[in-house]
């Protein structure tokens, strides 16, 4: 795809909480964040959630309410934070478009 977006980019969430138990497990996570990356012609945009509420955060922890540790792999990527409450910005979004425009 032109733009790849990878929401999740969390411990617990990419890698699983059962990827992290395995070496093995957290080596095919990685391999499969590399090939979303480049697959990505134009931007890849990761995402991560600060806490996650209701439902997810119980498949995640059994809790109602849980805080989110960035992933291993953002900092593997040497990924600096960036929080964004309100997402991209209208420059960004215009930047994109025009990239994909030229593929």
């Amino acid at each position: 795809g032109k733009v790849v977006f990878v929401p999740g980019m969390e411990n617990r969430i990419l890698p699983s909480d059962r990827a992290l138990r395995s070496a093995g497990l957290v080596c095919e996570c990685r391999r499969l964040l590399y090939v979303s990356i480049t697959r990505a012609k134009a931007c890849c945009i990761l995402t991560r959630a600060h806490a996650r509420v209701g439902t997810p955060a119980y498949v995640i922890a059994r809790q109602p309410f849980v805080v989110q540790t960035r992933s291993i792999f953002l900092t593997e990527l040497g990924v600096a934070v960036q929080n964004r409450p309100a997402g991209l910005t209208s420059s960004e979004v215009s930047m994109i478009v025009a990239e994909c425009s030229n593929l």
